[in-house]
This record gives C-alpha cells, sequence and structure tokens, in this order.
C-alpha cells in the first residue's frame, strides 16, 4: 500500500486483486470478464482458479489474459473443491491489499471497485465490506427486488451491523453475497481456514461482524444474474430466504448455528456474550421447528419470543409469528 501525503489531504493507493472462481461458466463468462476491464478504478490483478470444468470457460479465461492489461493468473483445479474452498484458494494467490471476490455470471457495475476501495479508506479498521444490487434475470432484464431486499437485509439489521453488533445476525445465517464484497489481505489471512459446511462468505462475514470489522455500502456495484444453473445465491431452491419462506428446513439452519459456533471456539473468537446468542437463536428455531399442537400454549410461546425481539433479530417480524401462530402441521 502506497500513501502520499500532499498539503493536509491523503492520498491512499492500495493493491487490488481480484479472485474469480469459474466452474462451466461459458454462458455469462465473457460478460463478466468485460466489466472487470471496464472499471473506473482499473485492479491490478486477476487471479482465477477453475474448478474441473468442462465446457469451453478455460478458453475464454486463456484468451482473456493475453489482451486484459493486467496481470492475469489462471490455475486449474486437479479435483474439484467446490464453490469455498475454491474461493479459499483464488484469494490465497491474490497479492494485493484488498481482494475483491467475484462470481462468474455477474455484471459489474463501472465503479464497483472505486466504491469498495473507498470504504476501506475511510474505515481503516474495516475488514470486509459488502454492497446493495440490482437483481436480473436470465436475459439481463432488471427485476423489482433488490439483493438486499432478497436477502431480508433490512434497516434494522443494518443498524445493528452499524452499531458494531453484526455477530446478533451472523450467528448462524448470513446477509452478505460474496459477489458483492471486498476484504483486505490481511484480514483474510486470519480468518483462515474457511470451516467445512460454510460457504466463504458466511464465515468472512460472521468473523467481521464478531470483531467488529464489518462494513457496507447502500450503492449498488453488481447486477446479481439469476438463473437455474447457478452453484448458490440468494434466490436459488435452498437459499436461507426460501427457507424461511417455506418453513423447511430448521434443521439446516440449527446446524449452520452449531458449526458457526464450533469454528469462533477454535479461533477463540466465541465470548460469553456470543454464546448468549448462539442459545438465544437455537431456542427460537428449535421452538419454530417444534411448535406446539394446542394454540393457546403456541401463541403463550409466541408472545414470549415476540417480545425478547427472536422474531425480529433471527425472522421476519410479526410476519414469522403470524405465519408460525396459522401453521396446521404443528407436532
Amino acid at each position: 500500500m502506497t500513501v502520499c501525503i500532499r498539503d493536509n489531504w491523503v492520498n491512499i493507493q492500495m493493491r487490488i486483486s481480484v479472485a474469480l472462481c469459474t466452474y462451466n461458466g461459458e454462458k455469462f463468462l465473457s460478460r463478466q470478464l468485460e466489466n472487470i476491464s471496464a472499471q473506473s478504478r482499473q485492479v491490478n490483478e486477476l487471479i482465477i482458479c477453475d474448478d474441473g470444468s468442462s465446457d469451453g470457460t478455460l478458453g475464454i479465461v486463456t484468451e482473456y489474459s493475453a489482451y486484459a492489461g493486467f496481470p492475469v493468473t489462471v490455475v486449474q483445479n486437479e479435483k474439484n473443491l467446490g464453490c469455498a474452498k475454491n474461493f479459499e484458494k483464488a484469494m490465497g494467490l491474490c497479492s494485493g491489499d484488498i481482494i475483491v471476490l467475484c462470481d462468474q455470471d455477474d455484471i459489474w457495475l463501472p465503479d464497483k471497485i472505486k466504491v469498495l476501495e473507498s470504504v476501506f479508506i475511510k474505515n481503516a479498521n474495516c475488514g470486509m465490506t459488502f454492497t446493495d444490487a440490482q437483481t436480473i434475470d436470465e436475459a439481463e432484464g432488471l427485476l423489482s427486488r433488490s439483493l438486499w431486499a432478497c436477502v431480508g437485509l433490512n434497516n434494522y439489521k443494518r443498524r445493528i451491523i452499524k452499531h458494531g453488533k453484526g455477530y446478533k445476525i451472523f450467528s448462524g445465517n448470513n446477509f452478505v453475497t460474496g459477489a458483492t464484497a471486498a476484504v483486505t489481505k490481511s484480514f483474510f489471512e486470519e480468518a483462515l481456514p474457511f470451516p467445512e459446511g460454510l460457504l466463504h462468505d458466511h464465515w468472512l462475514a460472521t468473523v467481521a461482524a464478531v470483531q467488529k470489522r464489518l462494513c457496507f455500502s447502500e450503492e449498488f456495484t453488481i447486477q446479481y444474474r439469476r438463473h437455474v444453473s447457478q452453484q448458490v445465491g440468494c434466490n436459488t431452491p435452498m437459499s436461507f430466504q426460501k427457507r424461511i419462506a417455506l418453513d423447511a428446513s430448521y434443521d439446516q439452519i440449527l446446524f449452520l448455528t452449531a458449526v458457526v459456533s464450533k469454528a469462533l471456539k477454535e479461533k477463540k473468537l466465541l465470548t460469553k456474550k456470543h454464546l448468549k446468542i448462539f442459545f438465544r437463536r437455537t431456542k427460537y428455531y428449535t421452538f419454530r421447528k417444534n411448535l406446539p399442537r394446542n394454540r393457546f400454549v403456541r401463541l403463550f410461546k409466541i408472545l414470549g419470543h415476540l417480545l425478547k425481539g427472536n422474531y425480529r433479530l433471527f425472522g421476519s417480524g410479526v410476519y414469522s409469528a403470524v405465519k408460525d401462530f396459522l401453521k396446521r402441521n404443528a407436532r
């Protein structure tokens, strides 16, 4: 990182690396690579880790590396690592002060790098930052809901993050989409290794929230593409938001809560206040998983969780409470 001081202002020039993970991405990849080259603030390097593509992906990235205008490193994995471990590998190969995460199927807006870099410049303690995004369909048609609306990152939860209490909402679920995120190299190294069973963005956001090093910008920096072949994302069938909407997978939510708790404990980041939140969250979702059949008993317990703020903190507020009360298939 180069710091230039002139008169009474400081210009911080950071080295920016982009970590791009690919897997059978030929359909949208060329469009994404064009976006990286067209940034108003040019990147310093691009690291591409391919996870065993069998289509034309490797040919596309190899051709691009010849004319990109900045160093491009292409690595082909000997075996399929999966999304999280592939990102861990790609990020580990980055040499920049800031590592910007990149998916193969989105559209970067021209000022994405500039916006992310400015957050780190303004917040010296920031380890990770992320942004909102527009959502588009497979044919690049603009959809009505923003990415934050899709994943449920409302004003209340954003205020919690701003006040340095993000650990309360990252205790087992994730509101950060890696495609909009960036981390400092030093923070990434501190967060290693990524735990088995968690996505890379979930783990990084959790650690940053616990350490009060998670920041965000409300600007749109990408257009997040919804399509049937994407591996993970806020609109895929097993996304957190849909699991909440369908009451379909409380077991999975409780499993992730346990994984996060264990991983933080191993990193010696789990304090008593964090343990209280994990206990509170586990109790809340265990209740929602096993709703009492007796309506009066159920109502009494629902009111208790409402008064404690659990429905607002972990769910969708009164909407979730009403849905629990009306649900028929309780035990």
